[in-house]
C-alpha cells in the first residue's frame, strides 16, 4: 500500500522539480518560443515524431512554456504556488500530448517522464546534455 503512494509522490516531485529547473536554469534559452523549439527538437528525436505531429507538439510545448513563464513572473517568490501550478500544467500538457501522438509514442513519452532507465538510456543521444564525451 505504501509503495504506490511513495512512487506517486516521487513522480509528482520529479515533474514539479523539472518544471522549476526548466524555469530557473534555461539561461541560454530565453523566450517561450526558444524553450518550445528546443523541447520539440528533443521530443522529435526521442519519439520519432512525424512531420504532421511536430507542429502539434510544438504548439503544446509553446503553450506550456508561456504559461509557466507567466506563472513564475506572477508568483515570484511563492515557490509552493508555482509548484502547484506546475503540477496542474503538467497534467494539462500530458492530456494534450496524448491527443497529439500515437499510443506507442505516448507510452514512450510517459516512460521518459517516469525516468524508465531503459528508455532514458535508449533516447540519451537525443539530449545534448546527456551525450557522453
Amino acid at each position: 500500500m505504501k509503495k504506490p503512494l511513495f512512487f506517486s509522490l516521487v513522480l509528482a516531485f520529479g515533474l514539479v522539480w523539472g518544471i522549476k529547473a526548466e524555469a530557473q536554469n534555461d539561461d541560454h534559452i530565453k523566450t517561450p518560443e526558444e524553450k518550445a523549439e528546443a523541447r520539440t527538437k528533443i521530443m522529435t528525436c526521442e519519439l520519432n515524431l512525424t512531420d504532421a505531429e511536430i507542429p502539434k507538439v510544438y504548439a503544446i510545448n509553446l503553450k506550456t512554456a508561456k504559461s509557466l513563464d507567466s506563472a513564475v513572473e506572477a508568483l515570484h517568490g511563492h515557490q509552493g504556488r508555482i509548484n502547484a501550478f506546475g503540477t496542474k500544467l503538467d497534467k494539462a500538457r500530458d492530456v494534450a500530448m496524448r491527443r497529439a501522438m500515437t499510443a506507442d509514442q505516448y507510452s514512450t513519452y510517459l516512460s521518459l517522464i517516469d525516468g524508465d532507465p531503459v528508455i532514458v538510456k535508449r533516447t540519451a543521444p537525443c539530449r545534448p546534455d546527456q551525450q557522453k564525451h
